[in-house]
């Protein structure tokens, strides 16, 4: 046996590297038409690579010969731009010129060009957890459609299964008609290919009406015309439509660069869509609508849709049909032979989407370059894929280290016969898997837009092969197992290997004990498993990656969409409700270079750092720079967007949950402080059924309060709230509709509202709003926390928000509510400056009135709104005072805003307090509000209720934002429908104010302002 440094990878990778000698030598072979559209574009992504293209045209004739290619010692790649109708003559020309690889995988390509292997059998008591009802049919008939839930069924079958109930010929049509349209729209035809060539028969789609054929006539006449083995489709009634009739019908490629010993699967982000189910492959495309647009698009069809369990549900659905293709060759045995020469192939997926947003594949055929392209969309769509297809193609990245590093670290660090293994009696590793390991790593590195599908870390810990794969190391272990592990060691940060306890997949659905028993197995057997792997995992002097990272890590773990590539520089992930902190760190691939973190707009951190993770959006900029210079050059931007998913999310899916039934009524829940953040140490935590005999002193109430349809009936009869008459009973909570009061994640937080014994707060109308808010001018003074009730208010009393800024001086807003009114912000205080350049609290309020007063006439009342999150005190109010009695303005009124919840993670950079610090902040904002009290002020106490929900903050670094103004930006549909359907925005671009719990105590900031002036 051999010593460990003499492992044999990087031998491999000189035997399976796709270059030799001198620049790559392409053929384009294709008919005549096929060459004089396409080819232009193919030389132009191949010249990138400075490769040489050639070609060789044949007659458009079904008989002519294929002229004799130019000369050439060896071909990198072959080109058949005609795969389906010459596929095969392809491969033949490919193994004759010796071509490292070749653009067709002739037996995938007739398997998914078979309707009948398909349309899978169904197994009895099968169903999918998105089953379709189709029709009710003779079960030996049915199948399922591509693996997925949609019902399909033998046109032979199902015609001889009919004919047989009708027992008579004459009803034969009148009882297909029925069958089929039965709760359907229609039934796409799906017809097998014709002759030797294998030239794709057009599919058909036959609408239904009413429960029949809407064309009888031409739906049997289809029939008739279709191939014995063709297969029917009922297309189910509840699909996405654009304008109320036509399907939404996305087309997406789709790319497979191996089967053998694995899949190595890729999507491309660019799409199209189809005006409903014409036959995709023959017609002209609407418009071309990316992945990213598709997730705009659902959110404006579905604002309650999350775009990631489409992300999700759209990678399984492509690998269901892909896997059931491979189980049919592997049954017949047509495996063999798929990897010499090296085949990869583009298919396009057409596929449609359910109300929830789940997609159905209706069809996936080959990809092919017979017709020219019809617009100019189409034609940088191409261009696009071209160029990405042909960089992962032409890779020249060395991965061979990264392997053979990755295999010591798992103990392969002996071989036999000139394999490794890990031991004499194995498991050994193939030549053709190294070679596919080597390949996987190639492609991950150049896949630019691809988009990996397979392998993916995230299957290969899905719940089968956590029940499947082998956990140690021994003579039994299987090559996927090894290949996950790899896979971890490449693409996982160190926890994942080392630290189970934060371990999460967070879409593959596994029951936390699977994952922590998988991870906790793995790390027992290899413990040092992570450290090993970094130590020999040096940063690279090649010039060509200085502008690159090598990798981006996330603790806890977040799987990044796509998965890391240097020539990527987007990617998204999610994280779950409880995760608030993320560690990210950026490692760049040069020695010279280094990485640095911009979160948001915030500021700058070094290349690594905790950064808070607000609800919804959190966009983090990764920046390489040269660190080689005087002065660092920034070379490239990473963006990193981490959706933090909201607790409510889960709540879409509460009907499915154990013990949930339709029409359950919902409980009353009450929420006074979280568990994990008791400021309250003598108080109860927690989600808690509600006991109103508890809060009203064994009082009996006129009502039942054990549901909360009662509990509004009971809520709408109490007062309207004056000020904050909670404030000393210390009584006020959430009050939340929840199916149970122990699963948070069963409450609608939408509905929840901030309770009071006493009172409750009543929003006022907009037309109330314009006349309280009449011939006034509103001074708000404070941090970003009170320029967001500014900015929520502005939105309620214009019905449009067209100007915002992150203002941090002072700003004045003239002309609201059709000039009569005036808004002014001061940003207190300027904490950036040093304490003693600081203006004082009373200066800021001075210069803010200077700003404001040439634009109010004198007649016209002011009013101040004061507020923030931590740094408002009594000397503050004090000081006011003395201004304004100075400047002889005693009929100002004063709302003051309490303290808020902030600044209880430990984010690089930013202040944390402690848990007795939070206490110590409760018994601040009483006094505060005790003594604004004692002064005629009105109070908005947002202390308790900004603590009790602290973990539904919004973007930001210190945890404390409870609002968030973005654009509107134009609906996705604007770009899809006729002008006539949706008419263009106005000039002006458009905000709003999202957060629910700033809205909240927002409104009862404009409560607070108009009963100051009597118009409540």
């Amino acid at each position: 046996m051999s010593s460990r440094n003499n492992i044999s990878v990087p031998i491999v990778e000189e035997t399976s590297t796709l270059h030799s000698e001198g620049p790559d030598q392409v053929l384009v072979q294709g008919s005549l038409l096929s060459i004089k559209y396409h080819l232009p574009l193919i030389e132009s992504a191949f010249h990138k690579h400075k490769a040489r293209v050639s070609y060789s045209a044949f007659d458009d004739l079904p008989k002519s010969d294929i002229t004799e290619p130019p000369n050439a010692s060896h071909w990198s790649i072959i080109m058949c731009l005609n795969s389906t109708g010459k596929g095969n003559d392809c491969v033949v020309t490919a193994k004759e010129k010796a071509a490292t690889r070749v653009n067709v995988i002739p037996q995938l390509q007739k398997v998914l060009m078979s309707p009948t292997v398909l349309c899978e059998k169904q197994q009895k008591n099968d169903r999918s957890d998105h089953t379709v009802e189709g029709a009710d049919t003779d079960t030996t008939s049915k199948g399922r459609w591509c693996g997925g839930p949609l019902p399909c069924y033998s046109l032979v079958k199902s015609e001889v299964s009919l004919t047989t109930k009708s027992h008579h010929r004459s009803d034969h049509q009148e009882t297909l008609s029925r069958v089929w349209c039965h709760g359907s729209d229609g039934v796409w035809l799906a017809s097998a290919t014709s002759g030797a060539g294998m030239k794709p028969v057009a599919n058909s789609f036959m609408s239904c009406k009413d429960g029949d054929w809407q064309d009888p006539i031409l739906a049997k006449e289809q029939l008739r015309q279709a191939p014995r083995d063709s297969v029917l489709v009922p297309i189910p009634s509840s699909l996405v439509t654009l304008d109320g009739r036509s399907p939404l019908a996305w087309q997406v490629k789709v790319l497979v660069t191996s089967l053998q010993p694995a899949a190595r699967v890729y999507i491309h982000p660019s799409g199209l869509i189809y005006e409903g189910l014409t036959p995709s492959v023959s017609q002209r495309h609407q418009k071309v609508l990316s992945m990213t647009e598709l997730y705009q698009l659902i959110s404006d069809l579905n604002p309650e849709q999350k775009s990631h369990f489409l992300l999700n549900d759209l990678h399984l659905a492509i690998m269901k049909v892909l896997q059931l293709a491979e189980k049919h060759l592997i049954v017949n045995g047509e495996m063999s032979d798929l990897h010499t020469p090296k085949s990869f192939q583009l298919f396009d997926v057409v596929l449609v989407f359910n109300s929830s947003f789940y997609p159905y594949i209706i069809e996936i055929l080959p990809c092919t370059y017979s017709e020219g392209l019809s617009s100019l969309s189409s034609y940088l769509q191409e261009q696009n894929i071209l160029e990405d297809l042909v960089t992962i193609l032409l890779t020249r990245e060395k991965t061979a280290s990264y392997i053979h590093n990755a295999l010591l670290s798992l103990g392969f660090n002996t071989f036999s016969a000139g394999m490794p293994c890990v031991h004499p009696s194995g498991p050994c590793l193939s030549a053709e898997f190294l070679s596919f390991l080597l390949d996987v790593r190639k492609e991950q590195a150049a896949s630019q837009n691809w988009r990996r599908l397979s392998p993916n870390t995230v299957q290969a810990c899905s719940r089968h092969a956590v029940n499947h794969l082998k956990i140690h190391l021994d003579s039994n272990s299987t090559y996927e197992y090894i290949a996950l592990l790899i896979e971890m060691l490449l693409m996982c940060p160190s926890n994942v290997i080392l630290n189970k306890g934060n371990f999460s997949y967070p879409h593959s659905n596994i029951p936390r004990n699977e994952e922590n028993l998988l991870l906790g197995e793995i790390h027992a057997a290899k413990t040092s498993l992570e450290t090993k792997f970094l130590e020999r995992q040096p940063c690279t002097t090649d010039p060509s990656s200085l502008s690159y990272l090598s990798a981006i890590r996330t603790q806890p773990y977040l799987q990044l969409y796509p998965e890391f590539s240097p020539l990527n520089f987007e990617y998204q992930a999610w994280a779950d409700y409880n995760t608030m902190l993320v560690y990210l760190q950026g490692l760049p691939a040069h020695c010279q270079a280094k990485a640095k973190l911009e979160y948001i707009d915030d500021g700058e951190s070094p290349g690594s750092g905790n950064l808070s993770l607000g609800l919804g959006k959190n966009i983090i900029y990764i920046l390489v720079e040269h660190s080689g210079q005087r002065k660092p050059t920034g070379l490239a931007t990473y963006t990193v967007t981490i959706h933090r998913l909201m607790a409510a999310d889960a709540f879409q899916n509460i009907h499915n949950k154990t013990g949930i039934k339709n029409g359950q009524a919902l409980q009353v829940c009450s929420l006074k402080q979280d568990c994990s953040l008791p400021y309250l140490p003598a108080a109860e935590c927690g989600l808690k059924e509600w006991n109103p005999d508890k809060h009203y002193d064994g009082q009996k109430m006129q009502l039942p309060l054990n549901t909360w349809d009662h509990f509004q009936e009971y809520h709408a009869t109490l007062p309207k709230c004056q000020n904050d008459n909670a404030y000393d009973t210390g009584d006020a909570r959430w009050m939340v509709p929840c199916y149970s009061c122990s699963d948070m994640t069963s409450c609608t937080w939408k509905d929840a509202i901030w309770y009071q014994d006493s009172c409750q707060e009543i929003a006022l109308t907009h037309t109330q709003i314009q006349e309280c808010f009449s011939q006034k001018q509103v001074l708000f003074i404070g941090d970003s926390t009170n320029r967001g009730i500014m900015n929520y208010i502005t939105k309620r009393l214009n019905e449009t928000l067209l100007e915002w800024d992150k203002t941090h001086t002072v700003r004045v807003y003239s002309g609201l509510n059709q000039g009569r009114t005036v808004f002014g912000f001061a940003y207190y205080p300027q904490f950036w400056l040093n304490a003693d350049q600081r203006p004082p609290f009373d200066v800021a309020f001075a210069k803010l009135r200077d700003r404001s007063k040439t634009l109010v006439p004198n007649q016209w009342e002011t009013l101040l709104v004061l507020g923030g999150v931590h740094w408002l005190t009594k000397h503050h109010l004090q000081s006011l005072q003395a201004r304004l009695k100075r400047d002889g303005l005693r009929n100002v009124k004063i709302v003051v805003k309490g303290l808020g919840a902030g600044f209880h993670q430990p984010v690089t950079g930013i202040h944390q307090l402690s848990l007795i610090d939070q206490q110590k902040m409760y018994y601040k904002n009483k006094e505060l509000l005790r003594y604004s009290r004692s002064q005629g002020y009105l109070t908005v106490d947002t202390f308790p209720m900004t603590m009790a929900r602290f973990k539904d903050f919004l973007q930001g670094k210190c945890a404390c934002h409870f609002h968030k103004v973005s654009a509107e930006h134009p609906s996705v549909l604007s770009k899809l429908l006729p002008n006539a359907t949706y008419q263009a925005l106005p000039f002006h671009v458009q905000y709003r104010v999202q957060g629910e719990i700033n809205a909240a105590y927002s409104e009862m900031v404009i409560n607070r302002i108009c009963h100051a002036w009597g118009r409540s």
